[in-house]
């Protein structure tokens, strides 16, 4: 390690252990020592209040974890910020970029503005708080106003989460079609459809410069954004996602439908503001783009809620859409989207009944619809078209052709035999299906230059997947481009000054439509997200270069001129380079390689036409970002030029040698590598249980060592080497994490890491021909399966099976319509059990199977498994879920049992009969009374109802007395078996206690430890969706064993729908997370104590007997806002109610007392709620519904 490392390390290891005060002061010291570094410093100015939202938590954690590392981030509390200055401290504590402004802001545009006023960084964001930054936003932002120079840069927005229509207040993608370098408003008058606040970068020196401040009356920054374009010499529209406005808030529940038409008189009060200062800058054609982009998008929130508005409300919305309309006139008109147009129509007709239908047929389609082409005109099949009755025109429907543009995506890049530049495209109009090949003609254009390219038309099933249209079929969108590399070096010698940057045109013709434009997107899985491999890098013919490129989001073929010098030879001896290279025009006295601050230069000997060098790298820093050294020529003054690549196809030369080899660069250049410690992939193949690799080692072989796969599981092989001289690995793709028998590993990304391999930058990397396959999945033993390559590094990717068919929103819907329509006959032999999202059999389904197996031989009984590795019990028929399959099992069999809702899509067939068996016991609010806290208006609970009730022949209940709650919350009138759950059957069954001692020892514990079952369940307010929410952390888990010591052991089991903690059960063998262990029961067994709060999981653990903490210091806000109870949590909660984790320490160390002083309220609690509960649920069950 080198001197300066150490300092920086050193630095970086004093500020981890010291104050949080004395922390960030070191850690900023060490920044200019830290590799990475270089960019400018950009400050995100984060205004919070505990009256806006106290869920920073995620937000801040997204901005610790940006590509574009130089940041400061500036928390500005505003009013009340007790909660929000307690959350960023944890994060300040861990990350010295957070600072934390000493004093609350009266305001958010106090807080702001005295954010911005404080800002060191040359770039500033302004954040809206509980938002998100894609990892990769700031580092778009960044890298364009680097190059450009602009003022400022606006990035596109991405539509969060939820029904279309909640949150939507600006047009996301109109300004952000095509990447514009350098514009401004009178050029881009369409920008002003963007008045975002969080998806700007602005120059600090601009923004002090101009007099930009925040105003307190206009608290959403749109006068900002506004005079923002105005004030600009320059800036810059990017076409790459680089935020999402979340909005996360305390006390919203996921799914919630908010009140939009609560702000109605507030928005109309900022618009008419805003119009005003657009009247003000006097230029009709800005005004005319915001006026279309308040039709198009900022109105239709309010038109989406008119199921709850008042007469008042349904009269405002109608009069101020009609005056917005008669201001833009026909010509806005015609350029709405056509579900714009159709709902304005029925707004301004009236048509409240239709228009409430349509918004409630269309609420989870988000952008899907169906289309027709008819005459050469793409239509918005959409409801009430062509209906007399109602009567909208059928102009309403035409969709115009920008909201049906030309979309091209760059799907990969390579070079093929021949010198054969090779694009690989999907091109298509967005929008429209490809029932055939559709017209393409792809040339390279520059100025009046066009230059024809050769294209190769092919039919690609993993478009449908990558592009998530519902309703059209693209696979017969992909192409193969050709570039004859040599012809055009050729060419492009004769121009005026014998450089050319050429751009991709693609002309597309269907249907009688026809499009032209050039690459709009890139396939960020390949290595034409940033061409940054010198396997695409740049090629040398003759004098000239052809080069493809990639900057933000354009893309060029660049061809110039190449007289520098060339790399003709050489050899690696350890840390010796030696070699020659050809001088080109240049007068060249020296060669050096440089890292960041290393350097070192040696003089250039003559050799006839030669120039040869020997050349001792230096020691580099110690780590893998520290991997590559600059090669470049330094010419008679003393300037530096890069030295190209030789004429050979191998990506690298000296391999094998030593410590170092030399590789080809992104730009075709040649680049010296630390070579130590590097794995070639050449092959990965799945096989019968493993997934094998085949590669070499880029510098000296290493002698020993191991390959890891990290991910959902840790895939773990030692490398050997064969006589042939390649490296192999066996990764096994089965585990077997709880001793319940081997399982293919969980679906998901894994990255590859070395172990134990010598080499201060040891890496994998992957060969050409690997890269190649980054888009080229296989399905085979149990997987879909491709390599991938991802921020955290390369890996593979393992997911369920799934046909290319089968997979993506198209083959969803399309599978859907089929499975609606069939008529194959009901199978009367069939069963379909489904626990929650298939990944385990488990619940009542699994006692159910059983009894079935007992009771029924003649019956065939398939599972609904997620992937490979759900594993179903002895007699069971797995079958993959949104499979072809799955389709036809759920719409044939006879018998269907599920835990869970099922699917929006579903109805269930004549001859069909469902048992809904949930999976827990009522008590919290569910149903009617659920939906309605949401803000549900009744033709959304009307969905509900008709997807769940609508669908139930029998439902199972603990008791009679709970029969009530599914009465009255799902207007259930049908049968109704309340005999017990089968679920809780084992918990009292004859070998419950050599159950417990089982699963003690597969984990690992011994008989003389007490262990604890810590499981909180999921808040619905910190939910992102219906399937993830972030995990409350009322107990320190690691805090708590150290103080409990060893004779404790507890297991944290999170809820199936919280996004997983990390594994500390690897490092700790008295804390073991159990998230993933596949039977609740066990654990409920084995445990000696349980820490609960409001899961109805205190049922299941009061029937075994088991001691229970609630930990319950949010009671109050979750009875009253969050998710709320059936009955008194009080009155079901058998153990004390406590606030702290000290309280909670100091119970578990009196365990004997807990069980003493609780055991009248256990037997209680028993007598009320589980008197049924004997452990012959299921036999009862099974003869209730099958006979």
């Amino acid at each position: 390690m080198r001197p300066r490392q150490r300092v920086a390390e050193a630095l970086v290891r004093a500020g981890k252990a010291t104050p949080r005060g004395i922390r960030g002061p070191i850690g900023r010291a060490s920044r200019r020592f830290r590799s990475g570094w270089g960019d400018p410093l950009v400050t995100v100015v984060l205004a919070v209040s505990d009256e806006e939202t106290t869920r920073i938590g995620p937000q801040l954690d997204e901005l610790r974890g940006q590509v574009y590392r130089n940041l400061e981030v500036r928390v500005q509390p505003w009013g009340r910020s007790t909660e929000v200055r307690r959350i960023a401290g944890e994060h300040a504590d861990a990350d010295w970029r957070i600072r934390i402004a000493k004093h609350d802001a009266p305001d958010a545009a106090s807080a702001r503005n005295a954010g911005a006023d404080a800002a060191k960084g040359a770039y500033l964001l302004f954040a809206g708080g509980g938002d998100n930054i894609p990892p990769k936003g700031l580092d778009r932002l960044a890298q364009v106003l680097q190059r450009s120079g602009s003022d400022f840069a606006v990035g596109r927005m991405v539509l969060p989460p939820g029904p279309a229509g909640r949150h939507v207040d600006s047009p996301y993608r109109a300004a952000h079609e095509v990447e514009l370098v350098g514009t401004d408003l009178a050029a881009s008058p369409i920008a002003v459809t963007d008045l975002g606040l969080g998806n700007r970068l602005l120059r600090t020196e601009f923004w002090r410069s101009s007099g930009l401040r925040f105003a307190p009356d206009r608290a959403r920054g749109t006068d900002v954004a506004l005079a923002s374009y105005a004030k600009a010499r320059a800036f810059d529209l990017l076409a790459e996602d680089t935020y999402v406005p979340v909005g996360r808030r305390d006390g919203v529940s996921v799914g919630s439908m908010t009140d939009v038409l609560a702000g109605l008189d507030a928005w109309v009060e900022e618009h008419e503001q805003t119009w005003a200062q657009l009247e003000a800058l006097g230029a009709d054609d800005v005004s005319d783009w915001w006026l279309w982009g308040v039709l198009d998008t900022a109105i239709q929130p309010f038109v989406s809620d008119v199921e709850r508005a008042t007469e008042e409300q349904w009269t405002r919305l109608r009069e101020h859409a009609r005056l917005l309309v008669r201001e833009g006139g026909d010509a806005a008109w015609r350029s709405l989207g056509a579900e714009s147009r159709v709902r304005l129509w029925l707004l301004q007709a009236g048509k409240r009944t239709e228009l409430e239908e349509l918004v409630t047929g269309r609420l989870f389609e988000r952008d899907n619809r169906p289309t027709l082409v008819e005459d050469g005109v793409v239509v918005a099949d959409l409801p009430f078209r062509q209906d007399p009755e109602v009567g909208v025109p059928d102009d309403c429907y035409v969709m115009t052709e920008q909201e049906t543009p030309l979309v091209v995506v760059l799907r990969n890049v390579r070079w093929a035999p021949g010198d054969r530049l090779q694009l690989d495209l999907a091109a298509y109009v967005d929008h429209v299906g490809l029932p055939d090949f559709p017209d393409l003609r792809v040339e390279l254009v520059r100025g009046d230059e066009r230059v024809a390219l050769e294209v190769e038309q092919y039919v690609d099933w993993s478009i449908n997947p990558s592009e998530g249209r519902m309703y059209q079929d693209l696979a017969r969108s992909a192409a193969r481009v050709t570039v004859d590399a040599p012809a055009l070096a050729e060419l492009t010698r004769s121009g005026p000054d014998g450089t050319a940057r050429w751009t991709v045109e693609v002309q597309l013709e269907t249907q009688g439509l026809t499009r032209r434009g050039g690459i709009t997107r890139f396939d960020e899985r390949s290595v034409a997200s940033s061409l940054w491999h010198g396997y695409v890098g740049g090629r040398r013919f003759g004098e000239q270069r052809v080069d493809p490129t990639r900057r933000g989001a354009r893309f060029r073929v660049e061809v110039r001129p190449d007289h520098g010098p060339r790399l003709v030879e050489a050899r690696v001896n350890g840390r010796r380079v030696v070699g020659a290279l050809r001088p080109g025009t240049a007068a060249l006295r020296a060669i050096q390689v440089q890292m960041g601050s290393l350097e070192k230069r040696v003089t250039l000997r003559p050799d006839g036409d030669l120039l040869r060098f020997d050349l001792e790298v230096p020691q580099p820093w110690v780590g893998r970002e520290h991997a590559r050294w600059d090669l470049r020529a330094v010419g008679a003054s003393g300037d530096l030029l890069p030295v190209g690549w030789p004429d050979q196809e191998d990506p690298w030369l000296a391999v094998g040698e030593g410590g170092l080899a030399l590789s080809r660069s992104g730009t075709g250049d040649t680049d010296v590598v630390e070579a130590d410690g590097v794995l070639v992939v050449h092959g990965l193949e799945l096989a019968d249980g493993a997934l094998d690799l085949t590669g070499s080692w880029l510098g000296r072989p290493a002698a020993r060592g191991r390959v890891e796969l990290l991910g959902p599981a840790r895939l773990t092989a030692d490398l050997t080497t064969g006589s042939d001289g390649l490296v192999h690995a066996a990764l096994p793709t089965v585990w077997d994490p709880w001793g319940l028998g081997p399982a293919p590993v969980p679906p998901g990304a894994y990255t590859f890491e070395l172990d134990g391999v010598p080499g201060s930058a040891a890496r994998v990397i992957f060969d050409p021909g690997t890269l190649d396959r980054l888009l080229g999945f296989s399905v085979a033993h149990g997987f879909r399966f491709r390599p991938a390559r991802s921020a955290r590094g390369l890996g593979v990717q393992l997911l369920p099976p799934l046909a290319d068919d089968e997979r993506g929103p198209f083959a969803q819907a399309s599978l859907q319509a089929w499975a609606r329509t069939h008529t194959e006959p009901v199978d009367e032999q069939a069963v379909y059990l489904q626990s929650y999202d298939g990944a385990t059999a488990t619940d009542s389904q699994l006692a159910i199977h059983h009894e079935l197996r007992r009771t029924h031989p003649e019956l065939t009984i398939y599972w609904g498994v997620s992937d490979s590795g759900s594993q179903v019990p002895e007699g069971g028929v797995p079958v993959l879920m949104r499979s072809r399959e799955w389709y036809r099992v759920l719409t044939t069999a006879r018998y269907l049992c599920l835990n869970i809702d099922v699917d929006r899509w579903f109805f269930k067939r004549p001859g069909q009969q469902l048992l809904q068996t949930f999976h827990g016991y009522p008590a919290k609010s569910m149903g009617i009374r659920m939906w309605e806290a949401k803000g549900y208006t009744p033709r959304r609970i009307a969905l509900e109802l008709a997807r769940t009730s609508g669908d139930w022949d029998l439902i199972l209940t603990p008791a009679p007395e709970m029969d009530v709650y599914y009465r009255t919350e799902y207007e259930y009138d049908g049968a109704i078996h309340n005999q017990g759950y089968p679920r809780d059957d084992a918990l009292v069954a004859p070998d419950a206690a050599e159950r417990r001692a089982d699963t003690r020892r597969r984990l690992g514990i011994g008989p003389e430890q007490k262990v604890v079952l810590y499981a909180p369940t999921w808040r619905d307010d910190l939910a992102t969706d219906w399937r993830s929410a972030e995990m409350i952390h009322h107990l320190d888990l690691t805090a708590a064993s150290r103080k409990l010591g060893p004779d404790y052991v507890l297991l944290m089991r999170g809820h199936r729908f919280h996004a997983r903690p990390d594994a500390e059960a690897a490092t700790q063998a008295r804390l073991l997370d159990v998230s993933g262990y596949p039977e609740i029961n066990d654990l409920i067994l084995a445990s000696d104590a349980a820490v609960l709060d409001y899961s109805s999981l205190r049922f299941d653990v009061a029937l075994a007997r088991v001691p229970t903490l609630f930990l319950v210091p949010d009671l109050a806000a979750y009875t009253g806002g969050v998710r709320g109870f059936l009955y008194p949590f009080e009155d079901s909660a058998p153990g004390p109610l406590l606030d702290t984790a000290d309280e909670v320490i100091d119970w578990l160390k009196r365990l004997p007392r807990l069980a003493e002083e609780y055991a009248g309220a256990q037997e209680d609690f028993h007598r009320t709620y589980n008197a049924l509960q004997d452990g012959r649920s299921a036999e009862r069950v099974v003869r209730a519904f099958w006979g």
